[in-house]
């Protein structure tokens, strides 16, 4: 059996591999995949080819039947070139190194350590809440965690995770027969069901007087995007007034959610069936909605962050304020415009 190893990374790690391999190999080895006076012969006969790149312009593999990369991404191969009836493999092992990555980047990010780190160096306590006045930071302690494709990495993502009491949820591609230490594993068909997430959000004391106080006077409060409602609502659930502080909006807003705050929202449009489209609907009823979507299709507005929005008001609020929701444009059905 013929086996080549072929380009750099390969030909690197070759010797480890073939003092491993107990089948006996005719093995050749090239460390540059363009020498295509040396790729050429060698590709003719190879059985098997060890590397983790493949190109159109390779020359014909005729006998080939096993291609092996030696790295877990497909990424530089292409594999609609790849001859066909050919075996294509990946390896793994790198894991653990990859899930305490992953870890290492949310405690970066949720205690914000390259602007702490920054200040300070610069001499500065601005980062500091209780000597620089800077905002609080987050914690990642009990947070919700997402991961999205449950496999080897995943699995070792969440362990990790658990160990900082987060609540782990996943989403897979293939049925996934123990979870644990996850708590669900959803099908990716149906990756919107794990969302929303938890979400965290401050609350300036400021920002909180304004709302209660417009809302006492007869005020509206319109939210711009779907986590600013939610970070009101959970801010109000308990007494119907907005809380200044930190927190973390929970839960899902649907059509059936009685809103305690906010009026009115400037969104972006979202399929029916997801998160964001189902928060819509607690303030429009399904035609409205509907109608919006066609009438926003009809003048090619263009969806999610593609840079049009919508600004819905609740229905509720339209019908007590005795506004005439039934003219002859079909935006005024859902009590908003199209900005």
């Amino acid at each position: 059996m013929k086996a080549l190893f072929l380009g750099h990374f390969a030909a690197t790690v070759a010797p480890r591999i073939l003092a491993k391999v107990k089948t006996p190999l005719e093995s050749s080895i090239l460390d540059d995949e363009r020498d295509v006076a040396h790729l050429a012969p060698l590709l003719a006969n190879a059985e098997i080819v060890v590397g983790h790149i493949w190109r159109p312009s390779f020359p014909p593999a005729p006998r080939l039947r096993l291609l092996q990369s030696v790295a877990a991404g497909l990424d530089l191969l292409d594999t609609a070139a790849v001859p066909k009836g050919v075996t294509i493999c990946n390896v793994f092992g790198h894991e653990p190194a990859i899930a305490e990555y992953v870890i290492m980047t949310m405690l970066v990010l949720t205690h914000r350590l390259f602007e702490a780190v920054t200040a300070f160096r610069n001499g500065s306590w601005v980062a500091s809440p209780q000597f620089g006045g800077g905002s609080p930071h987050g914690e990642v302690l009990g947070r919700s965690v997402g991961i999205i494709g449950y496999g080897r990495i995943g699995r070792e993502v969440a362990e990790r995770a658990a160990g900082l009491k987060c609540r782990v949820i996943a989403a897979n591609r293939s049925p996934v027969a123990d979870p644990a230490p996850a708590d669900t594993v959803f099908p990716l068909t149906e990756l919107d069901r794990m969302l929303p997430l938890d979400e965290p959000y401050v609350i300036p004391p400021a920002t909180a007087a304004l709302i209660n106080r417009s809302k006492r006077r007869g005020g509206r409060v319109i939210a711009v995007g779907t986590t600013v409602v939610r970070a009101l609502e959970h801010a109000a659930r308990r007494t119907g007034h907005v809380r200044a502080g930190c927190g973390v909006a929970t839960g899902r807003i649907e059509a059936q959610t009685g809103l305690l705050v906010v009026d009115g929202i400037v969104s972006g449009m979202h399929e029916p069936g997801t998160s964001h489209y189902e928060l819509l609907r607690a303030f429009q009823e399904d035609d409205a909605l509907e109608t919006m979507a066609v009438e926003a299709e009809d003048h090619d507005y263009r969806t999610h962050e593609f840079g049009d929005a919508v600004l819905i008001e609740r229905f509720a609020r339209v019908e007590r304020l005795g506004l005439d929701v039934h003219g002859d444009s079909p935006l005024n059905e859902c009590g908003g415009t199209i900005a």
